[in-house]
């Protein structure tokens, strides 16, 4: 018993330096690109346009799974400070909902651990946005149409934020 839990709480803390590592070490493939959807959405609400929330990742389960088993707190902000969040994508959502907890308007559900915006009930308040601590979710004009798109470096589907999957 001691043995498994020892193990465990090696891989534990492994799986903590290595996500820090990665951490420090990647950054936005695009931070012009950042930066645009920053000034866009401030923008929009100096002219009080109606506002809608998007997630600014796709990256359900099935495209970035966990790296561990997270036993934490139900929170992005928690997992967020074990290994970048656990996912294999570490600029991607984590998908614990803390956006959809602060939603006053259940616009928000987690569904095969990512966020999603039901648009019919989305008011714009930008709750979420001040809570995803992975800054994935922005503010548009209600009558965008656009598809989520990842603002990290997916292409095509294939994440390449890291720059190991260029080739693919």
């Amino acid at each position: 018993m001691l043995e498994i839990l020892l193990t465990t709480s090696l891989f534990l803390v492994l799986g903590v330096i290595a996500g820090l590592i990665a951490c420090f070490m990647q950054k936005p493939k695009n931070e012009a690109e950042t930066e645009n959807h920053t000034e866009e959405t401030t923008a929009n609400a100096e002219k009080q346009i109606p506002m809608q929330a998007v997630i600014l990742c796709s990256g359900n389960i099935d495209e970035n799974p966990p790296v561990y088993d997270y036993r934490g707190a139900e929170s992005c902000q928690a997992a967020l400070v074990l290994g970048e969040g656990g996912r294999t994508c570490l600029a991607g959502c984590i998908g614990l909902g803390d956006c959809m907890k602060v939603c006053p308007e259940d616009a928000i559900e987690i569904r095969k651990g990512l966020a999603l915006v039901n648009i019919l009930r989305c008011t714009g308040c930008g709750e979420c946005v001040d809570v995803c601590p992975k800054k994935l979710i922005a503010l548009r004009p209600r009558e965008f149409t656009g598809q989520k798109h990842c603002i990290r470096g997916c292409n095509d589907g294939i994440c390449d934020a890291c720059g190991l999957n260029e080739s693919k």
